[in-house]
């Protein structure tokens, strides 16, 4: 199953995809699922504007810095592993955390990731993330 999550549409408490809806379900073998609900609204622009512009780089710099050289793709990868992930128990009752797609987060959900983010770059690189909109000084020597 190449996709394992939809985004309902309800407007006037009909379902407006029912079809996209089913067709997810049709794809489910015999077993146990979970299935979470949660309001969807969307992470800005803005708020991409700041991870992909600002953090992603930051964190790359920062691990740059430590000896690791990594792209922007790989540092994107690297933060979903750590902060945004489910976790999921093997057959030997193992516990396994699997990255989840940043995309489906919602405006708060992904204010907190930043968040974490925030917190790991300070402790782990001694670096500063500010927060969206503080405005910045170039230091010029």
């Amino acid at each position: 199953m190449s996709k394992n999550w939809a985004i309902l549409h309800i407007r006037n408490g009909e379902i407006q995809n029912k079809s996209q809806v089913k067709k997810l379900f049709d794809q489910l073998h015999d077993g146990k699922w979970l299935i979470e609900i949660g309001q969807a609204n969307k992470r800005s622009d803005q708020q991409n504007r700041y991870y992909f512009g600002l953090v992603v780089p930051l964190i790359q710099n920062g691990i740059r810095d430590l000896g690791t050289e990594l792209t922007k793709e790989e540092t994107h990868e690297f933060l979903k592993a750590r902060f945004n992930y489910s976790e999921i128990a093997s057959t030997e009752g193992e516990l396994m955390q699997v990255p989840r797609s940043t995309t489906i987060l919602n405006k708060e959900a992904f204010s907190h990731y930043i968040l974490k983010i925030q917190i790991f770059a300070s402790e782990f690189l001694g670096i500063v993330i500010p927060d969206p909109g503080v405005q910045l000084k170039a230091e010029m020597e």
